[in-house]
């Protein structure tokens, strides 16, 4: 249970560190570089106890896309907690495990129960009303973004999110399971390169603040993955998923109106509340 509560912490905690990145005016492109390349550190330091887990080249493939995608993910989590507010990108980012379950459906030939396409279908209107009923991202700034672009950067964030949900199920289905920490040490090697990369161009400034931002991410992002698993070795996936999507999406949802005074839109309320028993029911 200790590692399931864990768990939990860790994710909801990445939403709610890159609103406090935000709210501070950090610049987001040093945080998730040093985020990264923190994970990568502590992904080799685990690797080099486990050789054994390096893998083999198309391992270090799949890691590079997914690598990639985390960094995308990154950008457009920010900008949409930025522009519509984590009370609204949060639950938006739990939906989009509907990709996943869409992936395993058209490419391995999986069949969802009935209860699993309903929620399917849940999750897809969720996300339309929470893309078009955002409210204010803050209540003393309410901003200034068109209605269009934060529909437009949510329908992004659930696209990018699906994605980075989608890979470790292409490592499982390819038989690379075993090799955790190669894997580990590949996306986030990869990603920190890519970032590092988009900080050399834009030369955003770092502050001591965002150094200690970027650290904890990095430390929450391997914490979340191997507390993660540590959970599933000990409970049941039933409880495990479940707990883990929706109590990270309700926290991030509470955090954003409470710490933040956000004020999403009716519609928004809605889709959160509809978003709940989706997300519930596809990770059953």
């Amino acid at each position: 249970m200790a590692a399931l509560i864990g768990a939990f912490i860790a994710f909801a905690a990445f939403g709610i560190l890159l609103k406090l990145a935000g709210a501070l005016g950090y610049p987001p492109t040093p945080i998730a570089f040093i985020n990264y390349l923190f994970a990568a550190l502590i992904s080799l330091f685990l690797l080099a106890q486990a050789p054994e887990e390096a893998g083999r080249p198309l391992l270090w493939v799949v890691g590079q896309a997914a690598g990639l995608f985390y960094v995308v993910g990154f950008f457009v989590n920010f900008r949409a907690i930025e522009r519509a507010g984590l009370s609204v990108a949060q639950p938006v980012s739990s939906v989009a495990v509907a990709i996943p379950i869409l992936a395993s459906i058209v490419f391995w030939g999986e069949r969802p129960t009935l209860l699993q396409t309903a929620a399917l279908l849940a999750a897809l209107v969720a996300l339309v009303l929470l893309s078009s009923g955002h409210g204010e991202a803050d209540a003393a700034e309410a901003t200034a973004a068109p209605r269009s672009s934060i529909a437009l950067i949510l329908a992004a964030l659930f696209v990018v999110q699906g994605m980075v949900m989608v890979a470790p199920k292409l490592v499982e289905e390819l038989g690379l399971g075993t090799y955790r920490y190669g894997y580990l040490f590949s996306l986030f090697g990869w990603a920190s390169i890519a970032s590092g990369a988009h900080w050399a161009q834009n030369r955003e400034p770092v502050s001591t603040g965002g150094l200690g931002l970027g650290l904890i991410l990095g430390a929450a992002n391997v914490a979340a993955t191997f507390l993660l698993l540590a959970a599933l070795k000990a409970l049941p996936g039933i409880l495990v998923y479940p707990v883990t999507s929706v109590g990270t999406m309700l926290a991030g949802a509470v955090a954003g109106m409470v710490v933040w005074s956000e004020r999403p839109g009716r519609r928004a309320l809605a889709g959160m509340a509809l978003a709940v028993p989706a997300v519930l029911l596809l990770n059953l």
